[in-house]
């Protein structure tokens, strides 16, 4: 293999392109966007003659370890040179925890070496970001579309299937939750055991790494944007980390969030004071030894909110009546 500091590979969504970099975590829960194809880069033995080599992605082997199940995919790559050249190289990824994927080796398996071309993932990456800021901001403008067709701004009287799409885009955007707290060591997989529980309860649930990012926007701006974007947020708040500003960004903007924090501690009480006099938005609920105990009370909690706010706004503004 060529001498290279990292490999990367270009994963096909449903939705656009993705590159995955040795080490980095894609996400494969059943809430992501299925993986079609896969891409990666190498220059053949024969002519040297560099090409993007297409693959398919499989499961390979299942292991168990003491923190749970290890499973292992392969993406099988290959090209036809113009030298007349069989190509193939195989790229291995292990998922651990579950439903965080990543690539660890690229093993050439027929006359190539991999090869880094210098820009290739830079480039599908802004393309992918093209695609999704373009999904964001068709999510953004639901409301303000039907808040035009409510005022007679917008006249579709004679188009019922034009209401009827975007009540449905609305209702995806209500069911929507973002899962909030501590990327670091093991808090991370109690994130993803939280997003898995909302999606096994019907919701559209997605941790913030998995939506994408404004280039033209910091980091906070980018969490404030996707914390509009959905219909409640669910906060794991073990120990200090940047969700506290999160938490701040929900109470600035008056984000519906349920903070999920252990009895006996927490992460700061610089946080969790608010809603104890002066908002209703913000909710904490205290568990015992997992988050989970209080996850199914922290949506009711989260769904009543949301639905008194609907009938308050439907009776103050008279055009959505």
């Amino acid at each position: 293999m060529a001498n290279n500091d990292s490999f990367s590979v270009i994963l096909m969504r449903e939705n656009g392109p993705e590159v995955a970099v040795e080490g980095g975590v894609i996400s494969i829960d059943d809430a992501s966007p299925e993986i079609l194809e896969a891409y990666t880069t190498g220059r053949c033995d024969s002519c040297g003659t560099i090409h993007i080599l297409e693959g398919e992605i499989r499961h390979v082997a299942t292991h168990e370890r003491n923190m749970g199940r290890e499973r292992i995919f392969v993406s099988d790559h290959w090209a036809e040179c113009h030298c007349g050249t069989d190509l193939r190289l195989e790229i291995e990824y292990m998922e651990y925890p579950r439903n965080a994927m990543q690539p660890y080796q690229v093993r050439p398996i027929s006359n190539v070496e991999y090869c880094n071309v210098e820009r290739f993932g830079s480039t599908v990456n802004r393309a992918a970001s093209q695609v999704r800021e373009d999904q964001e901001s068709l999510r953004a403008s639901v409301r303000e579309l039907q808040e035009m067709v409510g005022t007679g701004m917008l006249d579709v009287e004679d188009d019922p299937n034009f209401v009827s799409a975007l009540d449905q885009l609305v209702e995806t955007v209500a069911n929507t939750v973002l899962v909030l707290g501590s990327h670091h060591g093991a808090n991370k997989p109690e994130l993803f055991d939280i997003r898995d529980e909302l999606v096994d309860r019907g919701y559209d649930a997605h941790l913030f790494e998995d939506l994408p990012e404004f280039a033209d926007k910091d980091l906070s701006s980018n969490v404030a944007t996707a914390m509009r974007m959905v219909g409640f947020c669910v906060m794991i708040d073990r120990e200090a980390s940047g969700h506290i500003d999160e938490y701040r960004i929900a109470d600035k903007q008056r984000t519906i969030l349920a903070r999920l924090t252990p009895n006996d501690s927490g992460s700061t009480r610089m946080i969790g004071g608010a809603e104890l006099v002066d908002v209703n938005h913000i909710r904490s609920f205290e568990f015992d030894v997992r988050p989970q105990e209080k996850l199914d009370e922290a949506i009711e909690w989260a769904k009543e909110l949301r639905q008194e706010r609907e009938e308050a706004y439907d009776d103050h503004y008279d055009w959505r009546s």
